[in-house]
């Protein structure tokens, strides 16, 4: 920690912030201290309060009660964001707000004079935007470019570029780093040691264990809506904080303990043949047989994604072809009819983007894809409909009271990815793509995620599962894919995955398979 955070000059400062919605109380009594020049990590379960802190201290709620004190000045809340960036707050989100169809560059400057004016537009600030994305993304891109054209990953880099242009003296990342890849992560991590040693204080929501130990100088632990410690790095241990947490003591990961017998359970796989996922890239074959637990890793954009949607014929290869083989006929996967026709079914990254149906009651959500289960003459029955979700939301334990009138939108995030992965699962397909699952959830959801997909999967189902977390890739996969410029790079055994070999292999250092 540096000499600044042990001095108790004190950037801000939250006293007994207590809000609630309705009946629900999202945070019942908050208080924390982040001092200039220090890097705070906020840790809790989904709905322990975390991101409706930030959303108050950003300016986009209002607490109910409590006090918010910036640099000396007290507060009972903020009236808009606008009144929290005159203080110096900035803020990344969780979800990735940006307007698709604007350039990097308007997405980026949106918000810093009020709107994004391209008339008169200052060809310094621009140098600036451009010089800072080269800098997390270590390649130059685009500006005029729309962000929906560039990924995930470029999108959360901007919303954090468009933080950084504020000159923040507090700077808040709601989950920041959930979307990028090890690299980029990094490189912000570099920066915000920067920010550190000119005295900005940092506040940083993670679910991660690795960025504790890597970027953290104190953790502040929620529980339901309330602070429950402050404690030093060198005192977070993941049983400590899974404690903390959870008030329990801390399980063993449920990861694989035994290999699968795929001879077992019905014959079924998807096979690649001689598949390139784009032009110049080196052509592979794989195949994911029935049981099966396969993760797919790799630095951002090098290929796993594209190769996720081409199983599920949302994408189609450069060359080569995809098929589904049962009883030792194969039928071609060239589309999503394709895929669903034969039983594969995909869960996709963006959740809010491309998953939920926000409008829509959580109920309506889970039996969209399958609800022909429960029609009969053309007639919808409202209770098979329930019953079916009850079996699901048990088995994966969702939290939604009342889920016919609930909207999808008001549970956790974590809670909302349950509902997404039933909802497939619901369709009962021989086959589950899975891109990124459990990004922003925390340890608890995971865990329940985690025993459901080794339950289906002992149950004979294919799972195929990108994860940007190299201790998932390491602790429940039965056969991790790593992916590089495009092209299947290597691929690891159970019994020969090793955290510095995957890491490795993520940069190319690793002999092919």
């Amino acid at each position: 920690m540096t000499d600044a955070a042990h001095s108790g000059d004190v950037a801000l400062e939250v006293s007994a912030v207590a809000k609630a919605y309705g009946e629900t109380r999202a945070l019942t009594s908050c208080s924390l201290t982040l001092r200039r020049g220090e890097i705070l990590v906020l840790m809790g379960e989904n709905g322990s309060g975390k991101s409706t802190l930030i959303k108050i201290l950003s300016g986009l709620v209002r607490p109910d009660h409590g006090a918010i004190v910036v640099a000396g000045s007290a507060h009972s809340g903020f009236a808009a964001p606008s009144a929290a960036r005159r203080l110096g707050i900035a803020t990344v989100f969780q979800e990735v707000l940006l307007v698709p169809g604007l350039s990097v560059l308007d997405n980026i400057q949106l918000g810093l004079d009020g709107l994004a004016r391209r008339h008169g537009q200052s060809t310094h600030r621009r140098a600036e935007i451009e010089a800072y994305l080269a800098r997390l993304l270590d390649r130059e891109i685009d500006v005029e470019a729309p962000v929906r054209s560039l990924g995930l990953g470029v999108g959360q880099v901007c919303a954090i570029v468009r933080a950084l242009m504020q000159a923040p003296r507090v700077l808040l990342l709601d989950e920041a780093t959930s979307a990028l890849d090890l690299k980029v992560r990094d490189r912000l991590f570099e920066v915000i040691r920067e920010l550190r040693a000119a005295g900005v204080a940092t506040a940083f929501i993670s679910h991660r264990m690795d960025e504790v130990e890597t970027i953290a100088d104190r953790v502040t632990v929620l529980r339901s809506g309330s602070t429950v410690s402050t404690i030093d790095r060198a005192e977070a241990t993941p049983a400590t904080l899974f404690r903390l947490m959870s008030g329990v003591e801390s399980p063993l990961a449920a990861g694989r303990t035994t290999a699968r017998t795929h001879e077992a359970v019905p014959s079924f796989a998807i096979a690649v043949d001689g598949v390139a996922l784009r032009k110049g890239a080196e052509p592979f074959d794989a195949k994911v047989r029935a049981g099966e637990v396969v993760g797919l890793g790799g630095l951002e954009g090098h290929g796993q994604e594209a190769f996720l949607e081409t199983l599920a014929g949302l994408r189609r290869p450069f060359a080569g072809s995809v098929s589904a083989i049962q009883g030792g006929a194969g039928r071609a996967i060239a589309n999503g009819n394709d895929a669903a026709a034969v039983g594969v079914a995909y869960v996709p990254r963006d959740r809010k983007a491309e998953g939920i149906f926000a409008p829509l009651s959580v109920l309506d959500n889970f039996v969209m894809p399958s609800i022909s289960k429960d029609s009969r003459w053309g007639l919808l029955s409202i209770s098979g409909m329930v019953r079916r979700y009850r079996t699901f939301a048990e088995a994966f334990a969702i939290k939604a009271p009342r889920p016919s009138s609930l909207r999808i939108t008001s549970l956790s995030g974590g809670n909302q990815q349950k509902v997404l992965i039933a909802r497939w699962l619901a369709t009962e397909p021989r086959a589950l793509l899975l891109n990124d699952p459990t990004r922003g959830v925390d340890h608890a959801t995971k865990q329940d995620i985690y025993a459901r997909l080794h339950e289906i999967a002992a149950r004979g189902i294919a799972i195929v599962m990108l994860s940007t977390e190299v201790d998932e890739l390491l602790t429940h996969m039965d056969r991790v894919m790593v992916f590089r410029e495009g092209a299947l790079f290597t691929a690891f055994a159970r019994e020969d995955l090793d955290r510095r070999r995957l890491i490795a292999s993520f940069f190319g250092r690793e002999h092919r398979s």
